[in-house]
């Protein structure tokens, strides 16, 4: 049970925004939270930054550059820490880690702010009556289809949910099947989210596609590869059309696409950030979109740039957006030389932009508040 708060009630007034992480540092979380704090309108608002970072790096000076106030808070109790949130006034208190690893959700069940609201780092509800609103969009949680599966509120943000901000990267290298004389297919999302059927999916675009080959990021040699190979040799695909590459560094596993003509993007759980990474270095992916924000959020990729005919709803059409692309070169050879342009010239990189966006949504929040007491 939180006490109550003692808010200064004037609408229009300069609002401390607080933001909890323990990812102030190079992480897909900082590839969407950075250019949105640096882009803050300080004015109008005071942006604290709690940071929870054993690992500290070059974009950890980054995030305490762009912030009014930096609190360390690695270490410390919940308690502690929410004693430290109430001491500073925070208005509007922005988790960005939901239950992933490494969150403060504890701290945000003491309610140590008026209005606490989860964003970015995980892709369902807190499930928490402490926890008042959840940042989205119209495409990832279409608007009266979605709200009985979260506690919070949710306030969906014009045009998109997220902009982003692309860590530094190899140039765009022409299309590789031009000079291979064959596809290459690519999944780089986490390996937990390629399942069975996406599996099975995948061996079908293989086998639609004449010498085509896949290539997923995983760990060489493991449980996974075997996995893999099983599935596609039961599909009577050959193993060998398959890589299975070992993780590596972020730039070059930016590299990497570099030898990849098309994407294939995992289902039921949508990838994001590898959306984005793809795209960036000139890839398109094919996604299967279902009913909840998991296998929907990348689609907000998609539709920002034009692309939305690449967004599947069932099986087949995700196969036969595939091959159809896949025998498209000269449409894969437009979308790599124009990619990076359209994605910068998009809301999808707009960082000032979305920026006001999202303050808007606070202001909104804040002048419900005073309404209410």
């Amino acid at each position: 049970a939180a006490a109550p708060h003692a808010i200064d009630g004037q609408p229009e007034r300069r609002l401390r925004i607080g933001y909890v992480s323990s990812h102030f540092r190079e992480h897909a979380v900082s590839f969407f939270s950075e250019p949105m704090i640096a882009a803050h309108d300080h004015d109008r608002f005071e942006i604290f930054c709690y940071a929870d970072e054993a690992i500290r790096d070059a974009v950890t000076e980054r995030f305490r550059l762009a912030a009014d106030q930096w609190r360390d808070i690695t270490g410390l109790p919940d308690e502690a820490i929410a004693q430290r949130i109430r001491q500073d006034k925070i208005d509007i208190l922005v988790d960005l880690a939901g239950h992933i690893g490494g969150n403060k959700l504890l701290v945000f069940a003491r309610k140590p702010a008026p209005i606490q609201v989860t964003y970015l780092g995980y892709q369902n509800t807190t499930g928490m009556s402490a926890m008042n609103y959840r940042l989205t969009d119209a495409h990832a949680d279409p608007p009266g289809t979605t709200e009985e599966y979260y506690t919070e509120k949710l306030v969906r943000l014009p045009r998109s949910f997220f902009c982003y901000a692309p860590p530094a990267a190899p140039p765009v290298n022409p299309l590789p099947a031009r000079s291979a004389g064959y596809v290459t297919f690519g999944s780089f999302n986490h390996v937990q989210k390629i399942t069975p059927q996406a599996i099975e999916v995948w061996a079908k675009i293989l086998n639609a596609v004449p010498n085509s080959r896949l290539s997923v990021l995983a760990y060489a040699g493991g449980q996974f590869e075997r996995h893999v190979r099983k599935i596609m040799s039961e599909a009577a695909i050959d193993p060998g059309r398959v890589d299975v590459l070992d993780k590596r560094p972020r730039y070059e596993y930016l590299r990497l696409f570099h030898e990849i003509d098309l994407a294939l993007d995992t289902f039921p759980f949508n990838g994001h950030t590898t959306v984005c990474d793809a795209l960036w270095m000139g890839v398109p992916s094919i996604m299967l979109e279902g009913s909840s924000y998991a296998s929907r959020f990348g689609g907000s990729v998609q539709l920002n740039v034009g692309l939305e005919d690449l967004i599947a709803h069932d099986c087949q059409e995700y196969i036969d957006i595939a091959v159809r692309l896949a025998t498209d070169l000269d449409r894969l050879e437009g979308i790599r030389a124009t990619s990076r342009v359209k994605m910068e010239n998009s809301p999808l990189m707009d960082a000032p932009g979305f920026t006001r966006n999202l303050e808007q949504a606070f202001r909104q929040m804040w002048r419900e508040k005073c309404e209410r007491g």
